[in-house]
């Protein structure tokens, strides 16, 4: 299998995050938008950085009636990406629990992210869980295959307390990203986002290449 060595992601803070909320996992399968060979996922934190017992997992679905090969690299941890090779049997998911220091941490880019790769069109979700307090959530998704991935992305965050974040993962070198900001001005309140300490205003951009 050939693996793509790097990847970037970009992070920008403005007062909460939200996410679905779900604490028992199920797996379904949702079409062929979804189904795909390459895909990349990254992890948002969502609770405060000091609390533990937060979980990474992926749930690949093979929805074939033959055994698929899944290739499974984590990069942006220390050292060499780490790479684990799973057989999934027909009409099976397979279970992969990741590391938590592959949850994005910080403001601004990094390459913190996961690459996944099957011989044969497979389901990918992805799932942060807290085991803690049960007032922080757990945030589940379905990842889109790169065969479905765009140019163009609306994003509504609801922010009451914390902070609100957005990840942006490029899977490809040499990208040109350009954030248009919408945000709530009627309110006093509302705290104005920031990157890289630049405090930015509604209807302005936020522009990064790599």
């Amino acid at each position: 299998m050939k693996c793509v060595t790097q990847r970037v992601w970009l992070a920008f803070i403005v007062t909460q995050v939200t996410t679905l909320t779900s604490h028992n996992a199920t797996v379904k399968q949702w079409g062929d938008d979804f189904l795909g060979m390459e895909f990349w996922v990254a992890f948002m934190r969502h609770v405060p950085k000091d609390i533990p017992r937060q979980t990474l997992t992926l749930y690949i679905t093979n929805p074939a009636s033959s055994t698929t090969r899944v290739n499974i690299v984590s990069h942006g941890l220390s050292g060499s990406p780490i790479q684990d090779d799973y057989d999934v049997s027909p009409t099976t998911t397979l279970t992969a629990t990741l590391k938590s220091d592959l949850i994005v941490q910080k403001v601004g880019k990094s390459t913190q992210s996961v690459y996944v790769q099957s011989d044969a069109k497979v389901q990918v979700q992805a799932m942060m869980d807290y085991t803690g307090d049960s007032s922080f959530s757990s945030g589940g998704f379905n990842v889109l295959p790169v065969t479905s991935l765009g140019y163009e992305y609306v994003i509504a965050t609801h922010c009451d307390t914390m902070f609100c974040a957005i990840v942006i993962l490029a899977i490809q070198n040499d990208v040109g990203v350009t954030v248009n900001l919408r945000v709530n001005t009627s309110d006093p309140d509302t705290i104005q986002l920031k990157y890289k300490g630049t405090t930015y205003l509604d209807g302005e951009n936020i522009q990064e290449n790599r």
